[in-house]
């Protein structure tokens, strides 16, 4: 995966529901899983096991040899030893194409249930953003620092037009393709997204942030007054050095422009 600079902030685009000011509230950032994504490509089993070589044959019998040794003995296991040791190349070659067409798929499609993921920007007035996440333009969007040990791992989005393809033995070896790269490449079709994304070994969950890294909040075009003031009671009493910016549609252009907001003394 090409390697593309961490910016100095991103930006968490959110709807203004009770669970986010709960959220914004106990300053904690939640990760969802994939399986409730809005694009059902996203983060799934989107991969192509290319047919196997015949050049590939010794490799897979040393690797499945290794596998075996690890299992107890019965009717199936000796079958498959001995077809390993006494079987042609041209034989064991049918096998591996057969084992390309299904069991990698499965494999995968189990492991991609467990992460959890959370999904940043590095923009802030991507209209698109503002409409699907955002409300339509009736939230808000978080501004976080981004030199800190929360977002130590945070990797870019790859956006892609193809589906990823691997090859079967590194696949079985685990060196072909990770979980975190299915987890990072998604459709072409969101590439306006420039997307950023943490992973987490839990899903469904939130976790805490420290105060100082939430820098600033943009209030979307559409949102109503009462929730902005909730907003800043909120994060008045915790963090008081955030800035706060109203967003407005410009009239000339199809953009959401900022200014920044200064709240009356309550």
């Amino acid at each position: 995966m090409t390697e593309k600079q961490k910016p100095a902030t991103l930006f968490k685009y959110q709807s203004a529901n009770i669970q986010n000011l709960v959220n914004l509230r106990n300053r904690s950032i939640y990760f969802s899983s994939p399986q409730d994504f809005n694009d059902p490509y996203d983060c799934s089993n989107s991969l192509i096991i290319r047919e196997p070589n015949i050049e590939d044959v010794p490799k897979f019998r040393e690797l499945m040899s290794e596998v075996l040794q690890n299992k107890s003995e019965n009717q199936k296991h000796t079958l498959l030893r001995s077809f390993l040791n006494e079987g042609t190349d041209k034989e064991v070659h049918e096998h591996m194409k057969m084992l390309a067409k299904g069991t990698p798929e499965r494999e995968l499609v189990d492991d991609l249930k467990r992460p959890g993921v959370s999904c940043f920007s590095d923009n802030n007035d991507n209209i698109l953003m503002w409409a699907h996440y955002a409300e339509s333009f009736k939230g808000y969007c978080l501004e976080f620092r981004t030199d800190n040990d929360f977002f130590d791992t945070v990797e870019h989005v790859k956006y892609v037009k193809d589906f990823m393809a691997v090859d079967l033995v590194p696949l079985l070896l685990e060196e072909a393709v990770s979980t975190e790269a299915i987890f990072l490449t998604k459709s072409f079709h969101w590439d306006s997204e420039s997307e950023w994304r943490l992973l987490s070994n839990q899903q469904r969950v939130s976790f805490n942030y420290d105060k100082d890294i939430l820098t600033a909040v943009y209030f979307g075009p559409r949102m109503e007054k009462a929730l902005i003031e909730i907003i800043y009671l909120i994060l008045e009493a915790t963090n008081s050095d955030v800035k706060y910016w109203l967003g407005k549609l410009n009239k000339g252009e199809y953009r959401v422009d900022f200014e920044e907001y200064k709240f009356p003394d309550y």
